[in-house]
């Protein structure tokens, strides 16, 4: 299964052993090749086992938080079909990894265009936050942005700062100053790995406690929380 999710350009496994599902008593010792028996193979197209079941599979021993982010990445470039997933869960819960699948496919959306954001999302979430909008377009005049991380009712937006943004120095400032000059707002600058909080002007007249009511940036993935003035309207 493993095998299939590199197949469509996600690596989350090492290339060996590579992952076959044989059906019936077949036994094979091969090497770098891996043979799983099942009394059913899984749903298969031209290449091997849908994406679906791909997913399904790879649920079985991923953390919840790998899970979604698989999920995500696999719906936002149309190789997953929600409907699908969940009726391969439905109808084949003896699967390993069934049981997982059913759980995570709640809590998957389209949008995200990486695995960091993803998961950024999810944590944001689960910490009891409200969940945002992963790369949702937002009006700003006549400027149209889109934040990584948008939540809508409070009008706040999260940008996820890759490691690779800090190596090149003036990819990072670029990415902060188009994102935010037309929106009025301090850019925000979380440090690696981080995910930034910023205040876009609007309606909003309360914010939960947790989404810096204080000031323009907290560090919500760190150990520290940075408070800044507020935001300039």
């Amino acid at each position: 299964m493993a095998s299939r999710l590199r197949m469509l350009g996600l690596d989350v496994a090492p290339v060996l052993p590579l992952h076959f599902v044989v059906q019936g008593e077949l036994q094979r010792a091969l090497p770098g090749i891996l043979l799983r028996r099942t009394a059913d193979l899984p749903p298969a197209d031209d290449v091997g086992v849908i994406p679906a079941a791909a997913l399904l599979a790879y649920c079985r021993r991923a953390t919840t938080i790998d899970a979604i982010a698989v999920g995500d990445w696999l719906l936002e470039r149309h190789h997953l079909d929600s409907d699908v997933l969940g009726s391969l869960v439905a109808g084949q819960p003896w699967r390993d990894g069934a049981a997982e699948a059913a759980w995570v496919l709640e809590h998957l959306v389209d949008g995200s265009r990486s695995l960091p954001e993803s998961k950024a999302r999810v944590m944001i979430g689960f910490a009891g936050l409200p969940t945002p909008e992963p790369n949702a377009p937002e009006a700003l005049g006549d400027v149209v942005v889109r934040a990584d991380l948008w939540f809508p009712a409070y009008r706040c937006a999260g940008e996820y700062e890759g490691e690779q943004h800090h190596r090149e120095r003036a990819r990072y400032v670029a990415g902060c100053m188009r994102r935010w000059s037309t929106a009025g707002t301090t850019a925000p600058r979380p440090t690696s790995g981080q995910v930034g909080i910023v205040w876009s002007p609007g309606s909003a007249t309360s914010y939960p406690a947790s989404v810096a009511p204080f000031g323009w940036i907290a560090t919500v993935s760190g150990a520290e929380t940075v408070e800044g003035p507020p935001p300039r309207t």
